[in-house]
């Protein structure tokens, strides 16, 4: 068993020299002994879960020892969010645009006295979001115009 590069033994090495630590310092630190830590590292011995834990305290990627795959911390798993956050669609909108638009219409039909139903005033802000650029949202008069110029259209009163 000892040659095996991919043992548990040869990753708990691995990991104790990535540490800087000899056999007798990380025995110490686990309160164990340097015959102790020889078995695990020859395969001799398993080490149970005190020892596992002590080797996690000491900044030793445990997942790494006992299954051969590295884990990530904070810094690296935001690294890696990114890749596997899916394309926005369409449909997908910034929560800063989806409310301007809003503002938009609702302050526009407060001030006008217009009254929509709820599915129509939906329908207004789904059609706005299609129509305006993100940055014009921000713009009131931009948000304005395009409100009355939408409502005129499509929902004059007849």
């Amino acid at each position: 068993m000892y040659d095996n590069k991919n043992s548990l033994g040869t990753r708990l090495a691995e990991e104790r020299k990535r540490l800087g630590l000899s056999q007798q310092e990380l025995a110490e630190a686990c309160d164990s002994t340097r015959e102790s830590i020889g078995k695990y590292e020859r395969d001799v011995n398993v080490p149970g879960g005190e020892i596992l834990m002590s080797l996690a305290r000491l900044g030793m990627d445990t997942q790494y020892v006992l299954t051969g795959v590295h884990s990530m911390n904070l810094y690296q798993v935001a690294e890696e969010a990114p890749k596997y956050r899916p394309e926005p669609t369409k449909k997908q909108v910034d929560q800063e645009v989806l409310l301007g638009v809003l503002m938009g219409v609702k302050e526009y039909l407060n001030e006008t006295g217009r009254e929509l139903s709820p599915a129509k005033e939906t329908e207004l802000v789904m059609l706005l979001l299609d129509l305006m650029s993100p940055e014009s949202v921000h713009d009131k008069s931009a948000v304005r115009e395009a409100v009355e110029k939408v409502i005129l259209f499509k929902y004059k009163r007849r």
